[in-house]
């Protein structure tokens, strides 16, 4: 009898080595979303810059899905799921994670149990939309005085948009420096308002580049957002470098020239 205990005490000890192996570079989650029974829901991860659908799941009855996903280069990620081609959750999933996700089929009302970083992210994502609403409500009346040819109220906006916009800076390096290990932090440096106005593009933003490069590549070496993160940095040093050169070329003035004309006559 002991015996055949001991046999069972090491085989659940070694299926659960198993288990904690296979998993250690993925993460699962379950899903659940009211309203949803049996019905279709897409699974997609961010690859840098494009969308990639890995999975059609199926809920059941309660509406309930549960996926174990393998992250690329055993690293955090972003992962979206869409229903009726609507996105209704936006995921940080990190190595590990085993996540409870509540939603509904809008993708209102979402609440994540399970990881700090996905709550954290949300969060920011929450801010993101709220922030973005604000900024399109200021260019919106910016437009519409310039129809209107009110130079004043034009003047008045663009001041508005200027300290609205360091406001954002202010606070996405808050969060930055405050998490310094959080992949977060990726979504913020690269974060825009428009396809024109992203909020770090000065060349002196890759000193921001480089340092979450250089902290979220002590755990996550492999990642190709660290790599990006690390390109966007060089070049932005790159060109800054270039910028100062140039700043302090002196004038050289153009050199005197004589050849010989037809009649071997020199001429300047």
């Amino acid at each position: 009898m002991k015996r055949d205990f001991f046999k069972i005490f090491i085989s659940i000890i070694i299926l659960t080595l198993f288990v904690n192996c296979t998993n250690k570079g993925g993460a699962k989650f379950r899903l659940e979303i009211d309203g949803a029974s049996k019905k279709q829901v897409v699974l997609s991860f961010l690859d840098v810059n494009k969308l990639v659908t890995i999975d059609t799941l199926k809920t059941n009855k309660l509406g309930v899905v549960s996926k174990n996903v393998e992250l690329p280069d055993n690293s955090p990620n972003f992962y979206y799921i869409s229903y009726n081609g609507k996105n209704i959750a936006t995921l940080l999933l990190s190595p590990g994670d085993n996540l409870e996700i509540k939603v509904d089929t809008l993708g209102e009302n979402i609440t994540v149990n399970g990881s700090k970083e996905c709550e954290l992210y949300l969060q920011i994502d929450k801010d993101f939309k709220k922030s973005q609403k604000e900024f399109d409500s200021l260019v919106t009346k910016l437009l519409e005085y310039q129809d209107l040819g009110d130079k004043v109220n034009q003047e008045n906006i663009s001041y508005e948009l200027g300290r609205f916009y360091v406001r954002e800076k202010r606070e996405a390096l808050k969060n930055i420096v405050s998490n310094p290990y959080s992949f977060t932090n990726v979504v913020l440096l690269y974060r825009q308002f428009s396809d024109n106005l992203p909020l770090f593009s000065a060349l002196t933003d890759g000193v921001y580049f480089l340092k979450v490069a250089d902290s979220l590549k002590t755990l996550y070496p492999n990642s190709l957002f660290v790599k990006a993160l690390e390109k966007e940095a060089n070049n932005l040093t790159k060109t800054m470098q270039m910028n100062e050169r140039l700043k302090n070329l002196s004038e050289i003035p153009f050199p005197e020239i004589s050849l010989p004309d037809i009649k071997a006559n020199k001429q300047s």
